[in-house]
């Protein structure tokens, strides 16, 4: 069979490279900057959810490299009143000697009382590693959860928001009450099992706030007859505040009772829910906000 010319060409340019050239080095992000591999830059691109980072690299070493940027990086705001970013998505850079590559990498704000990142923000890596925040931050990374909830997560351990609040106002599935259990475990707290519906306001300024506006659930509680029953909210000091819910419930020896409070007006703290009736309480849930 007859070579064509390209063939000769194609054996010819795979033998001038030389093995030693072909070669590259598989790194992690940490040990490159640590070993003075690479260079790295940090940028914002405005927002605090999603690529919302621009990552710059060069490569300092003699060879090629692949740098891989795990999950739990933390990217320090040069402006102390800037969201750091925790990225939550893997990122691969792969550069020959000397060159440089920037991506965009996947991450979501970890300072929730700080302004939301301005486009062109700088940002460097003198953040100290948080071990929960990573941990979290390596489940979420093979995991699909909608933006809002891996936001509530994170702050949940960032911020020490409710673990409740996670998923809060949707069907709590597996998957949900599987993230929820992990959050409550490194903060080392029980399983909520009521729900806290919340939402984030953000100003024009870029100061973010996150308002409670109810509490879902349910309690056990027995009630002996036919009767209109208050369900009452007390703090922790057993002081009623201003939330009370009143219906007529059928007599029954036992039951579960759905609540739905609201609660704007709660500030953070521990709270009893209390269902009572004919002055005694049938009911009690305790709650967090």
């Amino acid at each position: 069979m007859k070579n064509h010319p390209l063939h000769f060409a194609i054996v010819a340019l795979l033998l001038c490279v030389h093995p030693a050239e072909a070669v590259i080095k598989k790194v992690t992000f940490k040990k490159a900057v640590e070993s003075n591999l690479v260079s790295a830059k940090a940028l914002s691109r405005g927002g605090h959810q999603g690529f919302c980072m621009d990552l710059t690299l060069r490569n300092l070493s003699p060879d090629s490299i692949e740098v891989t940027v795990e999950p739990g990086l933390k990217l320090n705001s040069e402006k102390d009143d800037l969201q750091d970013i925790l990225v939550t998505r893997e990122a691969i850079f792969v550069m020959a000697k000397g060159r440089e590559q920037k991506q965009s990498v996947y991450g979501f704000c970890c300072q929730a009382h700080n302004r939301s990142p301005i486009d062109g923000a700088k940002y460097n890596l003198k953040s100290k590693p948080d071990d929960n925040l990573q941990k979290l931050a390596a489940y979420l990374s093979k995991s699909k959860f909608d933006d809002q909830v891996v936001q509530q997560s994170i702050w949940a351990i960032s911020d020490s928001n409710q673990t409740a609040g996670i998923g809060g106002g949707g069907c709590i599935d597996t998957n949900l009450f599987k993230l929820r259990t992990l959050v409550s475990r490194l903060k080392g707290e029980p399983v909520p099992d009521y729900q806290l519906v919340q939402k984030v306001v953000q100003l024009a300024n870029g100061r973010m706030y996150t308002v409670n506006l109810a509490l879902r659930g349910s309690m056990p509680f027995q009630n002996p007859a036919y009767q209109y029953c208050y369900l009452k909210v007390f703090d922790a000091g057993n002081q009623q505040v201003g939330v009370e819910i009143g219906q007529w419930l059928n007599g029954t020896s036992s039951g579960k009772y759905d609540f739905d409070v609201p609660a704007q007006q709660l500030a953070k703290g521990e709270y009893t829910l209390k269902l009572i009736g004919d002055n005694k309480v049938l009911g009690e849930k305790k709650v967090k906000v």
